[in-house]
């Protein structure tokens, strides 16, 4: 039975942590975070957001939020209230209360679930609205979790692919009749076109041809497989940046180049206002294409050399120890091992004990965590890509310790 008092203090106790200690962090100036700024600004101000690779919903909440209470007391709210989505999901899995707790416990204390409340990057909210879509999904509820599913798309379209074989998959194994399964699918695309229909007509307008959810997509791809790529990431970091930020910055990197492309269409500037490059609206599929074509030549003629870049990723995304250099202090890196490794060793005994226990129904959080390792396998990778999936591993892992407890009172 969940145990409310426990929980309630669990959530205040660390709202109140993360709001004090708010007071007193300094908010790092990510280059994202103002690209978000200035997206909502165009989207309210202008009706169009300009730049090409931001979905509208994560800048249309900064816009309001800065207007209100500020982004990192909204960030501060989602990621405490996403503390008791997870409770209830590890509940609905495996109908244990102390898991639960544990899973409670963990996400209120772990430092990264406190630092990007912190700063003005999408994961928080993506975080809330994915755990609100699964939460949907274990309660049955498939018309909320389609609606949710949708909002996670329209902060970034990373499992648009997955989100339709979740709805089928969770619907089937629990009522093991396909024509329910199927008008549960319908439902969801009903939702899907619904929702996503107001970004269609914007993209429609800014563009003047169909684009279902932007063009950052290429860029990724081709900036994780071409034959400069050295880290694994989509990292440039020119002379100028280091001479500007030396205490974030002390070498060059550039895992790609737009050079080769530069007086091509969709490439060369040619105005400060949108479209900025020559060959006008047009040029913003074309470069699209160039990029994608270019990188899926890159891994068609360079098998083993794609297959050495996806190990690098894989070590890249599961790395406890972050790339960058401002976070590389011996204070950071010893917080991250401590804060990392408990979670990896006890996901993995948690994964053991589910098959073991036949506990299937943890196996769609599984999948959810294979899909998005997958993409930036494939794409780009970074130590802070794989925050978005921490809180399934803080489930598995909280289910993994409590059987360890078990264990070990069995054995006195």
């Amino acid at each position: 039975m969940i145990d409310r008092k426990k929980i309630s203090i669990i959530i205040i106790i660390s709202l109140i942590l993360k709001f004090l200690i708010s007071l007193f962090y300094n908010q790092i100036n990510f280059v994202d975070g103002q690209t978000y700024v200035t997206a909502g600004e165009q989207l309210f101000n202008n009706g169009v957001i300009h730049i090409e690779n931001v979905m509208p919903l994560y800048p249309l909440l900064v816009y309001i939020a800065d207007k209100t209470f500020g982004i990192i007391l909204v960030n501060i709210f989602l990621s405490t209230v996403s503390i008791y989505i997870a409770y209830k999901i590890s509940y609905s899995i495996f109908k244990d209360n102390l898991s639960a707790i544990i899973v409670a416990i963990w996400m209120a204390i772990h430092p990264f679930n406190s630092f990007y409340s912190y700063n003005n990057l999408t994961e928080i909210f993506y975080v809330f609205l994915v755990l609100a879509s699964f939460y949907y999904l274990y309660k049955s509820s498939y018309t909320k979790s389609s609606i949710l599913f949708v909002l996670v798309l329209l902060v970034k379209p990373n499992i648009e692919i997955l989100v339709p074989f979740l709805i089928f998959s969770f619907s089937y194994f629990k009522y093991k009749n396909i024509y329910f399964s199927i008008k549960k699918l319908l439902i969801y695309f009903l939702i899907y076109v619904s929702l996503m229909s107001p970004w269609w007509f914007h993209q429609y307008e800014k563009y003047g041809y169909f684009v279902r959810t932007n063009f950052g997509s290429s860029l990724v791809l081709y900036s994780g497989n071409n034959h400069l790529n050295k880290t694994g990431g989509g990292v440039i970091i020119t002379q100028e940046d280091i001479q500007k930020n030396p205490a974030r910055f002390n070498v060059e990197i550039n895992d790609y180049s737009l050079e080769s492309f530069k007086d091509e269409i969709g490439f060369k500037v040619v105005s400060k206002n949108f479209p900025v490059y020559k060959g006008g609206r047009e040029a913003y599929l074309i470069r699209h294409n160039t990029l994608k074509n270019a990188a899926l030549e890159f891994i068609k003629n360079n098998p083993q050399r794609f297959l050495e870049l996806a190990i690098l990723k894989f070590k890249r995304f599961w790395s406890p120890i972050p790339f960058a250099k401002e976070f590389n202090s011996i204070f950071e890196i010893i917080v991250s091992l401590i804060s990392l490794l408990p979670i990896y060793i006890f996901s993995i005994i948690g994964v053991f004990f589910i098959f073991k226990n036949k506990i299937y129904k943890s196996i769609p959080i599984i999948i959810y965590c294979m899909y998005i390792n997958l993409i930036h396998i494939i794409t780009i990778s970074s130590f802070r890509y794989r925050f978005i999936i921490e809180m399934f591993l803080i489930i598995l892992a909280s289910y993994g310790l409590r059987k360890v407890i078990e264990k070990m009172k069995l054995r006195k």
